[in-house]
Order: structure tokens, then C-alpha cells, then sequence
């Protein structure tokens, strides 16, 4: 998985996750972006709040 991710989209990993999973593609979206948000806002408390620049 993680080499897909360096070439595939979000949305292609996601359907990969829950293709390999057995898990609706609804339901590893919903955790995708959850573990997005947890991951952006630590990088935010970790490292500062980056704006004006983006972290995508």
C-alpha cells in the first residue's frame, strides 16, 4: 500500500484499502479523511501552522 500511494490518487488508494479490506469504499473514505484531519492538525502542533503555504 504504501508504494501505491507515491502513484495513485486518494481515491484510488481508498478504493485499493477497501478492496483489500473487504470493507465498503463509504466506510475507508470516512476513515481516510479522519486520519487526515488527526494527521494534519498534529503536524500543526508539531511543526507550527505552515500557512501561507499549504500541506495539500
Amino acid at each position: 500500500m504504501a508504494q501505491d500511494t507515491v502513484v495513485k490518487d486518494d481515491d484510488a488508494i481508498i478504493g485499493l484499502a477497501a478492496a483489500r479490506s473487504g470493507q465498503s469504499v463509504d466506510e475507508v473514505q470516512a476513515q481516510f479523511w479522519k486520519c487526515s484531519s488527526r494527521a494534519r492538525r498534529e503536524i500543526i502542533e508539531e511543526r507550527g501552522d505552515p500557512t501561507p503555504y499549504r500541506l495539500g
